[in-house]
Formats: structure tokens, C-alpha cells, sequence
């Protein structure tokens, strides 16, 4: 969301990974891993227009940064793996639906849909296809949903 890494980020997101301990401190968990400009959602803001976000920096009652109070849908889903991608469409599709009749849709909108990550082989989680593949659904339902909106 912010178009590059800080120095700080580089040296230090891997230790999150894996198990080795380290704090992912990306996404506003850590003021020092943010860029310094701000993130897309602070070029916004300074040019006026209307921002969304769904999942990014922003998990069920909260946004991770002020930019993003008030700018975020507390009924979608936080990252977590086991709510399905094709699921979280589904409540977009809502907030979109809601949004729209209240004629206050956003310009721009940004969208977490995160099971392209996948768990790996990980005993009772979906294969690493079977998340892609609700990934890819997903995407398709979103860009279906909007290309025969009235916008």
C-alpha cells in the first residue's frame, strides 16, 4: 500500500515467518515500518478522494492507522485463512450494495482477499490449490460483481 518497503521492513518481516519469533511489524503495527510520505490512503486523502478499505491496515472494529478511522468495513473479515476468499466477496458485495443506495461508494476501494497465501500441507487446512482456487474465484465473482454494476 505504499509502493515500497522501508529498510527497516526489509531486514526484519522475515523473522515473522516460520516460526522464528520476530513481530510482523508491516501493515501499521510499527510506525517505523510505514512509509514516510504515508501509504496510498494518505495520497488520497491530500487529493480528495473518497477512500475504502476492506481488510487492508484495518481488522473487524479497528484501522491500524488514523488515515484509516472511519474508512474501513468492521463487518469484513480480518486476515485469517479460514474465512474463505469467496465468503468475503460475499459481504464486500453487501457493503458495495449498501454503499451505493446510500449513494456513498468510495473512488477508491482496496480489498484484501488473502488465501493466496495459502497453510502449505498443514494437517486440516485446504490444500495450497484449494486456497488459489477459492482465490481465483474470488477475484472473478469481485470484477463480475463490478462490471455489471451501475458504475
Amino acid at each position: 500500500m505504499g509502493a515500497y518497503a522501508t529498510d527497516y521492513l526489509e531486514k526484519t518481516w522475515i523473522t515473522s515467518y516460520g516460526g522464528r519469533k520476530g513481530s510482523y511489524d508491516a501493515e501499521g503495527n510499527r510506525a517505523i515500518a510505514n512509509n514516510k510520505k504515508g501509504l496510498i490512503w494518505d495520497y488520497a486523502k491530500r487529493a480528495g478522494v473518497s477512500y475504502r478499505t476492506y481488510c487492508e491496515f484495518a481488522s473487524g472494529s479497528s484501522a491500524k492507522l488514523p488515515v484509516l478511522k472511519n474508512h474501513f468495513c468492521p463487518n469484513y473479515a480480518g486476515f485469517d485463512l479460514r474465512v474463505l476468499d469467496t465468503a468475503r466477496v460475499g459481504r464486500w458485495k453487501k457493503d458495495f450494495d449498501e454503499l451505493y443506495a446510500n449513494n456513498a461508494l468510495p473512488q477508491l476501494n482496496t480489498i484484501r482477499l488473502g488465501n493466496d497465501h495459502t497453510e502449505g500441507l498443514s494437517l486440516g487446512h485446504p490444500t495450497p490449490f484449494a486456497h488459489v482456487a477459492d482465490n481465483d474465484l474470488a477475484v472473478g465473482m469481485l470484477v463480475d460483481y463490478l462490471s455489471k454494476s451501475p458504475i
